[in-house]
């Protein structure tokens, strides 16, 4: 018999004593907690459908302005169950976070069956937050089957996480680029691999307009030659210097004078 989400508890006492879940349970809801510290979000992200259904049906609209949240939640949580009760049973429907954190936390079903059968969609989050927790799989779909794209937010995440694959990967298949927060979160944050492939394969987008020296100065980073002793490979970062349209059209006297304080950030004058 399917227990439907019954307490392990009550399947285990009818199974010694040879009675029916289901009337067990019939019983059992008379002293379901409905009170008003359950709301019908709270029970949706928790993936108690039972809960969820018993609240909606006891009081069938006294969470009308939460059930957008509701569902939003059981989809961040990977409950698709309650996705689907929602979805059949309730007309507040959703907002894009549902798929947006559905992605987030690699819930790759729930995100395929909101594309099926809802309307609401995604935002490019859906892809950058994918990245920021490695999955791979997901990135692949929502690359595949939507169209909000993404941001450079994607590897800029992924880098201070240290998913070198899911770099890779958005380095070949799209063309957002990186910041030069990707390369820098990188290095703090341990992952020499990442740093190390960003500076090979990704020089023009962790150098920047701003020059890579100014860059880690307005970071707060002062030392950068200290920065550049301990990672050598950063050396062609910090000797580029890419001009702004701006910069191009002031001449090259200016750019010239950002060149001198890029040399005195570097040596520390």
């Amino acid at each position: 018999m399917d227990d439907g989400g019954i307490s392990p508890a009550v399947v285990a006492i009818c199974d010694r004593y040879n009675a029916g879940t289901d009337l067990v349970l019939h019983h059992v809801n008379a002293f379901l907690d409905v009170s008003s510290q359950w709301t019908l979000m709270r029970a949706a992200l928790a993936g108690h459908l039972h809960l969820v259904q018993r609240l909606s049906r006891r009081h069938p609209t006294a969470f009308d302005c939460c059930c957008q949240e509701a569902m939003d939640s059981a989809a961040e949580f990977g409950h698709l169950d309650v996705v689907q009760w929602l979805h059949a049973n309730r007309r507040e429907g959703c907002t894009t976070d549902a798929m947006d954190m559905a992605a987030c936390n690699g819930h790759l079903e729930i995100v395929q069956w909101l594309h099926e059968h809802r309307h609401e969609g995604c935002t490019s989050n859906a892809i950058d937050f994918a990245a920021q927790h490695g999955h791979v799989k997901v990135i692949k779909w929502l690359h595949s089957n939507r169209t909000e794209g993404a941001t450079h937010y994607a590897i800029d995440n992924a880098a201070t996480s240290g998913h070198l694959d899911v770099i890779q990967w958005l380095y070949t298949h799209r063309d957002e680029g990186c910041s030069q927060s990707a390369i820098v979160n990188a290095i703090y944050a341990g992952h020499e691999d990442v740093a190390r492939w960003l500076a090979r394969n990704c020089k023009r987008d962790c150098v920047g307009k701003l020059g890579f020296v100014e860059y880690l100065a307005r970071r707060g980073f002062w030392d950068a030659a200290a920065l550049v002793d301990k990672h050598p490979y950063l050396k062609d970062l910090v000797d580029e210097m890419v001009l702004t349209d701006d910069e191009e059209d002031e001449g090259q006297d200016m750019a010239i004078q950002n060149r001198v304080l890029y040399m005195q950030l570097y040596t520390g004058l």
